[in-house]
């Protein structure tokens, strides 16, 4: 799976136009912060089974065609919390097969 998601991103950045040096640098920031959210995404994605537009779809879904309420948790707030009270914050998603993807360890994406 790992193979598969950088060779994805490997296709999608070989292109790349004439930029001056700070526009290389500001590229390369920006790929250094988007590409670990973009591989972690596309982990879960393939985990649960989903293409990317069952998944684009599962995103944007019910706020465009539902107009459910919208609740924005911030997840650091809620860990800090839990840390805070001695507990712990565990975050996991589980596959119809049952497997557990842990997402803690995205924690820094």
């Amino acid at each position: 799976m790992a193979d598969d998601i950088e060779n994805e991103l490997a296709t999608a950045s070989a292109w790349r136009p004439e930029m001056t040096p700070e526009m290389e640098k500001y590229a390369d920031e920006l790929r250094a912060k988007v590409e670990p959210k973009i591989l972690a995404y596309i982990e879960l994605r393939e985990f649960l089974g989903l293409s990317q537009w069952e998944a684009s779809q599962a995103i944007t879904g019910s706020f465009l065609h539902d107009r459910e309420p919208s609740v924005d948790l911030n997840i650091a707030a809620v860990k800090r919390l839990a840390e805070a009270g001695g507990g712990t914050f565990v975050m996991e998603v589980r596959n119809q097969d049952g497997e557990v993807l842990d997402l803690t360890k995205f924690s820094k994406v």
